[in-house]
């Protein structure tokens, strides 16, 4: 008797296919891997000594003129090629990590393409999510005039979901497994639409962001998370399972604790970004604002750990949130093996459990990115046949790629079949006589 057939395990796509949760492990949610840019959020320099620095490379020598103005080097605000990148996020594997969601909008600024994060999950075994959308809504595909007509933006995001594009290689086509980024600030009404919708229909995560730069005081923080959560509300109005919303860039609104616990109440995930960026003042990030300083790794471990210890760890999620040169290993930053390098021990050392510690890093990443149920099979093709001794019947698969376990052994002699050789052996004797009839053996 065959099993009672379960229900089909959720799986994240990868741009290698579809993986399970435990395939995932350990999982950065929200990164910049390879060939992004940050250049929107390049400052003009003001001066000579800026106008050298906005085109000097990272070295030795400007390391520290850059660290004190992130935001004027442009070389700081774009990403690596995909030999460095390879070599960046291998040091994640090394420190156990499985996973990596690459926030990077494919050809948005220069970012990187399906073909190049494809290569960079081959070279380096990790598993690699990619997200498809725009930068702004100014990118978007026009609406179509005619309200009943398909939408062309939406379209796209259900290709890149459901269908992929060719990467190049010769192999299956590379799909998206996220939806993202909207930003949560007033003016994008359209993006909110239209990734509502892509995601009502795929049921693939959104990702979400709050301004990187943070606000410039507690009133502004509270306005910003006051528009987040709006935002977040129309999300939830258009369908949106609010349990596959990731706000990013979480720490910027530590400062205000309501808002933070208002974007909790959405029922939206939380992720935290920046870690390992005290080196600058206003940080990688965008802020131009000379006196707001990011959440130290002390003051952010202790706030995750104080989070998770109030009952939200199964809403947190953790990563470095790259988008600096400066946050790399070959510029002298922490890498993308920071997090379990140095950051967790701290936020051990301030009562973070084993048990939250695998939520924020492994499961409640799994939770979000496992969306999609694989297709059943195909219903095999069989041919049914029956033992030319005791006559009972079974089936064969035709094409041997089908054949079961379970599918019952033959034996074969001159044009007869039998199920077993017992009653071979029986027609044997009888000389091959027909008719012929032999009592079927045991089971």
């Amino acid at each position: 008797m065959q099993a009672e057939p379960q229900a089909a395990e959720l799986q994240a796509v990868t741009v290698t296919g579809p993986c399970s949760a435990a395939e995932l492990g350990s999982t950065l949610p929200f990164e910049h891997v390879v060939a992004w840019s940050m250049q929107s959020r390049h400052r003009p320099p003001s001066d000579v000594e800026e106008a050298a620095l906005r085109d000097a490379p990272i070295t030795l020598q400007t390391l520290s003129a850059v660290r004190e103005k992130p935001l004027v080097n442009l070389a700081n605000l774009t990403g690596p090629q995909e030999d460095v990148a390879a070599a960046e996020v291998e040091a994640f594997a090394r420190v156990g990590g499985r996973a990596i969601v690459s926030a990077s909008v494919p050809g948005a600024g220069g970012a990187c393409s399906a073909s190049c994060l494809a290569s960079l999950c081959r070279r380096t075994k990790l598993r690699v999510i990619m997200t498809v959308g725009w930068a702004s809504a100014r990118e978007l595909p026009p609406p179509p005039p005619d309200d009943e007509a398909e939408d062309p933006a939406l379209d796209s995001l259900l290709r890149s979901l459901l269908e992929g594009e060719e990467d190049g290689s010769g192999g299956a086509a590379v799909r998206a497994g996220a939806l993202g980024v909207l930003p949560l600030t007033p003016g994008h009404a359209r993006l909110l639409e239209v990734l509502a919708a892509a995601h009502v229909r795929s049921g693939a995560p959104l990702f979400c962001s709050l301004p990187a730069g943070g606000a410039a005081s507690a009133d502004a923080a509270e306005s910003s998370g006051a528009a987040a959560v709006a935002s977040l509300d129309a999300l939830s109005a258009a369908g949106v399972d609010m349990r596959r919303v990731v706000v990013a860039h979480a720490q910027t609104l530590l400062g205000a604790p309501a808002a933070l616990r208002a974007l909790l109440a959405t029922g939206a995930r939380l992720c935290f970004t920046g870690a390992g960026m005290g080196w600058s003042v206003p940080g990688a990030c965008a802020s131009d604002h000379p006196w707001l300083c990011p959440p130290s790794d002390e003051g952010l471990a202790a706030a995750l750990a104080r989070l998770c210890a109030e009952g939200y760890a199964d809403r947190l999620l953790l990563s470095l949130g790259v988008s600096s040169r400066l946050q790399l290993a070959s510029c002298g930053g922490g890498g993308f093996g920071f997090l379990q390098r140095a950051f967790l021990p701290r936020a051990r050392r301030h009562g973070l459990s084993a048990s939250d510690e695998e939520r924020i890093t492994t499961s409640n990443a799994a939770a979000l990115l496992c969306y999609w149920t694989p297709p059943p099979p195909p219903e095999r093709t069989v041919r049914h046949w029956s033992c030319d001794a005791c006559h009972r019947g079974y089936v064969e698969a035709v094409n041997e790629a089908e054949a079961l376990p379970e599918d019952r052994v033959y034996f074969e002699k001159f044009s007869y079949r039998y199920c077993s050789t017992a009653c071979l052996g029986a027609h044997r004797r009888a000389e091959f006589v027909q008719p012929f009839s032999a009592p079927p053996p045991p089971e």
